[in-house]
């Protein structure tokens, strides 16, 4: 009925890690839609507030992928090329708010209510987010094909990038990944290759070991010709090299957002997590690069 009303209305619906949910979705609905919607919060904590720490935050990035590939698959084997995917509500941590679903009976609105204002404790932001954050962004450019939109939730205050108070605001890490992103990666996506891909071990929360990739990149091109390259290195205590072979470079720069340590953050009159812009660097058509541990990069390069 919407569509007659105005045809360039796009419709989504919201999909599930269940197959038969959608399957019978995509079957009955699929070709009247734009979009099908997914969600993730990979470190569920809304009844513990038990947070990942940085290692065990890391080991979640092995698998950011899988709900894009999965619906992927599903909508390539169904023949709904026309869709794309709206990973329209994401982040790393669920908030924190106990009994929302089943109030324990002669709890007052009070008791239920005052658990989430530790969603605010801003020393709980700290690299680990901001790293997250980086990585998949850096997951949903490499599948940009089929993901049209990533909406990060929510974006003020609780897990967002933004927190208010009474006299100002404070700009958590994952901020600055955004700012980053939007102001310097490029609108084309880069095919790139890598030789000796190094790799880290971690452990989950259940001390389960997984193995990383070190450092996650991307290429982007820029219309103004520019390459930009988002680099994240994962490791918390040590510098990695990247190389990186582009021909035809002339000079470079680094923009790097990193704090002294993982647990680095900001808060109000706190700058633990700053954004540092490098200098421009003449080049041949081989650049090396130490990124920091723990450091989410952007490099520039002019051809």
């Amino acid at each position: 009925m919407m569509q007659q009303v105005d045809s360039d209305i796009e419709l989504s619906a919201a999909a599930l890690t269940d197959l038969d949910w959608n399957v019978n979705l995509l079957k009955h609905a699929g070709h009247r839609l734009k979009w099908v919607s997914i969600h993730a919060y990979w470190d569920g904590i809304q009844h513990t507030n038990n947070y990942a720490d940085y290692e065990q935050t890391m080991a979640y990035t092995d698998s950011l992928d899988t709900g894009i590939q999965k619906v992927r698959g599903l909508l390539k084997a169904m023949g709904l090329n026309h869709i794309r995917i709206a990973f329209d509500e994401w982040n790393l941590r669920g908030w924190y708010h106990p009994h929302h679903a089943s109030a324990i009976p002669g709890m007052t609105m009070e008791q239920l209510l005052a658990p989430r204002d530790q969603n605010d404790d801003n020393t709980k932001y700290t690299m680990a987010d901001t790293v997250f954050a980086a990585c998949f962004l850096n997951t949903c450019n490499r599948n940009a094909d089929i993901v049209g939109m990533a909406n990060y939730a929510p974006i003020v205050n609780t897990r967002g990038c933004i927190y208010t108070h009474k006299d100002g605001i404070v700009l958590r890490g994952t901020y600055y990944v955004f700012y980053m992103f939007v102001k310097l990666l490029g609108e084309t996506i880069i095919d790139l290759w890598k030789q000796n891909n190094e790799t880290l071990s971690v452990k989950d929360k259940q001390g389960r070991a997984h193995t990383v990739d070190a450092l996650d990149v991307v290429a982007t091109l820029r219309n103004d010709g520019v390459i930009a390259v988002s680099a994240v290195n994962k490791d918390a205590e040590n510098s990695r090299t990247l190389t990186l072979s582009v021909p035809g470079a002339k000079k470079y720069r680094v923009h790097t957002l990193n704090g002294e340590s993982t647990e680095s953050y900001n808060d109000i009159g706190v700058n633990g997590i700053v954004l540092r812009d490098g200098e421009w660097t003449d080049c041949g058509g081989e650049i090396s690069i130490d990124l920091e541990a723990h450091s989410v990069n952007i490099i520039e390069i002019e051809q």
